[in-house]
């Protein structure tokens, strides 16, 4: 295959990747997980000198930074975040494509690779590619940074292992988990490859021990803004099955199968039924030469430890140093890896048994499943809307007479008040307020007149934002198109 054959397929499979993760976006303007507006609230507060560094989000300041810096250039967040998210899926393909074409020296091994990663399940508990979070912006890195340690150790080059530590103490401060994963998969690597490079890396044990200082140095700074103990730290280390307020197993939200007038239960997160069957069959097949080719063995290691962290906590509902759904989505990203490898292998295998135009007839097809009913969502994990174009119109009205103020309005759109208007929500769907403010703001919306005073007494709330009408005299219209805000005049 010629260069520029080679460079318009890579091209094409970046477009396709754009498109696909876009496309829930298309007729959709504004961020869709109550994560996303979380961020950008923290990247908003960054640049406006509220940021509180207690919060465990502040484990993730390098995101909010970048988040700031667009905001503070004039960026709108709300209105471009849509398009991070098939951004970043990209930057992560091209890393995707470096890693795998380094270690496997086979163009279609990294290009089928790049279409495994396009055809990757998102939903709101699992995220994903759909989703602009920590976890996605970190992608890149978790290619790059692998790709640095495999190169630095193969070619003796201390500069790149030097890029690597750099590399996983950026991390650390983006998105913990995605670090985290990295270190027990490199420190699993380095130990298999210390006999045959015993002695480069008895030359440049500095390099692991600058690595070390500098990891720690993270985990202390991490701890530092956070002013947690390091006891908590740890204790942070081990989690369990409730992280997530959704924990879908074969007791929530599973498949079910008919078999021979037997119905089978699966849960949505079975990683042959997530990555779909064919996929995992050619990922099982690239896990085979994996295993013969030592200039693959880092795929082997990610599958091995992967998998076992996933048993843990299927069984005894535990996941060690990341927690269960993102390392789902790690065991994914390594199946990926395989799958492009098994499939450039029985693409050579088709060519030899029934031709080359006969072997791509059947690629087409297979790839045509996988990416089959894309987009489609289980029940459970369905993509939600916060907010709509008359809440956005209501909260940028708003901005405009208020900011800094304490606002009770229904619990959905809440989320957006801040990142919008720059005024602070009473409670939220999740972040702000606990069990009992939500219960309260909820209750807000049915009670009598004289019920609403002593809530809107008791948290201070200036303005109200409803979907309906409210009729009490204390409470003053000040805009009214579709949804209405309300003054408290006390």
């Amino acid at each position: 295959m010629k260069n520029t054959h080679k460079i318009t397929f890579f091209i094409l499979a970046l477009f396709l990747v754009f498109l696909l993760v876009y496309s829930p976006h298309k007729n959709y303007p504004y961020p869709f997980h109550v994560d996303e507006w979380h961020h950008i609230s923290q990247g908003i507060k960054l640049s406006e000198e509220e940021y509180s560094f207690k919060s465990l989000s502040s484990l993730e300041i390098v995101y909010h930074l970048f988040l700031a810096i667009l905001y503070k250039i004039g960026f709108n967040l709300v209105l471009i975040y849509k398009f991070f998210p098939a951004l970043f899926a990209v930057f992560s393909a091209i890393t995707l494509f470096l890693l795998m074409y380094y270690l496997t020296q086979n163009y279609l091994a990294s290009l089928f690779s790049i279409l495994f990663f396009a055809s990757l399940k998102s939903n709101v508990n699992l995220l994903g590619l759909w989703f602009a979070t920590p976890l996605t912006f970190a992608m890149p890195f978790l290619f790059l940074t692998i790709f640095l340690l495999c190169k630095g150790l193969k070619e003796n080059n201390p500069k790149l292992l030097y890029a690597f530590i750099l590399s996983i103490a950026l991390l650390l401060i983006t998105h913990p988990p995605t670090a985290l994963f990295i270190i027990i998969l490199s420190l699993i690597y380095i130990s298999t490859e210390f006999k045959t490079k015993k002695i480069f890396l008895k030359k440049f044990s500095q390099i692991l021990v600058l690595g070390g200082a500098i990891i720690l140095t993270a985990i202390f700074f991490l701890i530092l803004i956070s002013e947690k103990s390091l006891a908590w730290f740890f204790s942070q280390l081990l989690f369990q099955r409730g992280w997530t307020p959704l924990e879908l197993g074969l007791e929530t939200n599973s498949l079910n199968y008919n078999f021979f007038d037997t119905t089978l239960l699966v849960s949505q997160y079975f990683l042959p039924i997530l990555f779909r069957i064919f996929p995992f069959l050619l990922a099982l097949l690239g896990l085979y030469y994996s295993l013969k080719n030592k200039n693959l063995k880092i795929f082997f290691i990610w599958t091995i430890y992967s998998t076992f962290t996933l048993f843990l906590f299927n069984i005894f509902h535990i996941s060690p140093l990341v927690p269960h759904q993102r390392m789902l989505y790690y065991s994914l990203l390594g199946l990926v890896c395989l799958a492009g490898i098994g499939t450039s292998k029985f693409f050579q295998f088709l060519s030899k048994k029934t031709g080359k135009k006969l072997a791509i007839i059947i690629l087409i097809i297979l790839f045509i499943s996988v990416f089959h009913n894309y987009g489609e969502q289980n029940k459970g994990t369905e993509l939600y809307y916060l907010i709509d174009q008359s809440d956005y119109q209501a909260f940028n009205h708003l901005s405009q007479i208020a900011q800094d103020k304490k606002v009770l309005s229904q619990i959905n759109p809440a989320s957006a008040i801040y990142p919008i208007s720059k005024n602070h929500a009473i409670a939220d769907i999740y972040f702000i307020g606990n069990q009992k403010t939500k219960k309260q703001v909820r209750d807000f919306f049915v009670s009598s007149c004289s019920e609403k005073k002593q809530i809107l007494k008791k948290y201070k709330a200036e303005y109200i934002y409803s979907k309906n009408k409210i009729n009490c005299s204390f409470l003053k219209q000040i805009y009214n198109k579709n949804t209405f805000i309300y003054k408290n005049e006390k």
